[in-house]
């Protein structure tokens, strides 16, 4: 009879047990119902900012928004991480439709009377460059890639407040958790791109009155495709907000002959560097045409793995400032700034940013990434460390007055060599 007691007792007790182990677990599948529907709704929040933000230059608008991180605290503060993609067509169904276009032409025809030909001349080349890669924009979908935040406040039931969404954007080209204010992210107005434009052209106009010999009838062939340079830069890395996915990355085999793109992307590691910035678009530039030196040794723009035991600071294949210096002394690189660095070119950051996320100018170059789009209203950069993939920039990033623009030429049949 005990023994029958006992058994009643154990099963009792283990019933109560699986009870409350069901029951544990239906508060949590309650819990994560609970969550993804919080996650949805401040998705949709997500999604309409970037639809009303570019709704003004932009048709046909998508937002695809995936979930990478989330902290959401019932009755508190909670936080939620989207990577989010972008894709759309310019509204325009001309380049000369862009507010900056726009610009740029009022200010040479504006000026016209003063100018010598052959300034306008030097100007309409200018001009001509723009619209070159603009033309490939008309009527395409365009797409880039950004990392979004969202903060909000949960009542003990795990509903969200009215009006306590606050949405934030990374800001970082380095990585990391550097967010600013989404009501400062917003595309300037088509008359301040009209300004830039005007402004633009009356740098350009004055540039080649100061240098005559800008304004020389050009009989070189441009061999650098800023376009293959660019395409390269975006099929080779990822979109992350920090760190790296080197199965992104191009590998190749630099000893094998039979391989036709023998510069991997792991070469800057090869050499021990801890940064793969500068080799990436050491690679993206080669491919858009500049051509390799033929000598070999850290002093020489060579991709190539060193067996020497020399430190590869000396390298412009993988160091940012060697970079820099060699493109300019060789005649690769002209200045150029936020508004004209098209599609191929590159930009040098020379700044970084402290713990309480305000940049700061450096002496030396930081970080080197390259432009894969500029329609005038949205620009875009690929890069490695931290990877990013077609990731916007835009004229209010804190970074940009501590950056350099270039673009990239090679001229051959008897210019620069």
């Amino acid at each position: 009879m005990k023994k029958i007691k006992v058994l009643i007792s154990l099963l009792v007790v283990l019933s109560m047990t699986i009870g409350f182990t069901l029951s544990l677990k239906s508060d949590q599948n309650v819990l994560s119902n609970t969550q993804s529907s919080i996650i949805d709704e401040v998705s949709k929040s997500v999604e309409k900012w970037v639809q009303v933000r570019e709704s003004p230059f932009y048709k046909n608008i998508s937002v695809k928004s995936v979930l990478s991180e989330s902290n959401i605290q019932p009755g508190s503060l909670s936080e939620v991480i989207f990577n989010v993609n972008e894709q759309q067509i310019l509204k325009a169904q001309s380049p000369e439709e862009l507010p900056m276009i726009k610009g740029m032409i009022n200010c040479l025809n504006s000026k016209k009377p003063n100018l010598k030909q052959s300034q306008i001349d030097y100007a309409n080349r200018e001009l001509e460059d723009q619209l070159k890669e603009l033309r490939g924009y008309i009527n395409e979908v365009e797409e880039w890639n950004e990392t979004i935040k969202v903060t909000f406040i949960t009542d003990s039931n795990c509903n969200i407040k009215p009006d306590s969404i606050k949405l934030y954007v990374a800001d970082n080209p380095f990585g990391g958790n550097s967010f600013v204010d989404a009501d400062t992210c917003k595309l300037e107005t088509a008359e301040e791109m009209e300004q830039r434009g005007y402004k633009d052209m009356e740098e350009i106009i004055n540039k080649s009155g100061k240098d005559n010999s800008l304004c020389a009838t050009l009989t070189l062939v441009d061999a650098y495709d800023r376009i293959v340079a660019g395409d390269y830069a975006d099929t080779w890395t990822s979109e992350l907000n920090s760190g790296v996915d080197r199965s992104k990355w191009k590998v190749g085999h630099p000893n094998n002959p039979n391989d036709p793109d023998p510069y991997p992307g792991e070469f800057a590691f090869s050499l021990n560097v801890q940064e793969d910035c500068t080799d990436y678009v050491s690679q993206a530039l080669y491919k858009g045409g500049i051509p390799m030196d033929i000598y070999t040794g850290i002093s020489y723009w060579r991709c190539e793995r060193y067996t020497m035991t020399t430190p590869v600071n000396g390298s412009p294949w993988v160091y940012v400032s060697k970079l820099e210096s060699y493109m300019i002394n060789n005649h690769y690189f002209e200045q150029s700034n936020f508004d004209l660095a098209n599609k191929g070119s590159v930009i040098f950051f020379y700044c970084y940013q402290d713990a309480n996320y305000v940049w700061h100018p450096t002496t030396d170059g930081q970080h080197v990434v390259m432009i894969t789009l500029n329609n005038t209203v949205t620009r875009t950069f690929s890069a490695h460390n931290t990877d990013r993939k077609k990731h916007p920039y835009y004229s209010y990033d804190g970074w940009v007055p501590y950056s350099k623009f270039y673009k990239v030429h090679f001229y051959v049949n008897g210019g620069y060599y």
